[in-house]
């Protein structure tokens, strides 16, 4: 049953690019499962050899909440690597299409967002060096 959900999960990310999976009615037994491998993590029975095929995968132990109902903005995304790696391959994409790096948000929301975001982690000296 744990290999399933695992390979679900990986069926997941194959399509998505990422496995930050959302309670969806589609998605709901996946997301209640992720939430379970983190609540036994920070309770310490989580065997490591569960523990490292999800690292493997880019599972997000501390996920950042999602918006809540009546929320008018969500907290500050918290970009894994991989998500962090794609963001910054499709800047490249832009870059490489127009030239420059000014991402309006009309054209891409998501990005736009992004660069916003690391912008301001430049501006406060809180980028990673990677």
């Amino acid at each position: 049953r744990w290999q399933g959900r695992l390979n679900e999960l990986r069926e997941f990310k194959e399509t998505h690019g990422h496995v930050n999976v959302r309670a969806t009615p589609t998605h709901r037994p996946l997301h209640n499962w992720m939430y379970q491998q983190r609540k036994m993590r920070r309770e310490g029975t989580l065997m490591e050899t569960r523990i490292s095929p999800l690292d493997d995968l880019g599972f997000d132990w501390h996920p950042t909440p999602g918006r809540k109902k009546g929320q008018q903005y969500a907290p500050r995304v918290h970009w894994n690597t991989d998500q962090w790696l794609a963001m910054f391959h499709k800047l490249q994409l832009f870059h490489t299409e127009f030239g420059n790096c000014e991402v309006k948000k009309t054209h891409d929301p998501k990005l736009h967002a992004w660069m916003h975001e690391q912008r301001r982690k430049h501006r406060r000296g809180e980028l990673e060096a990677s």
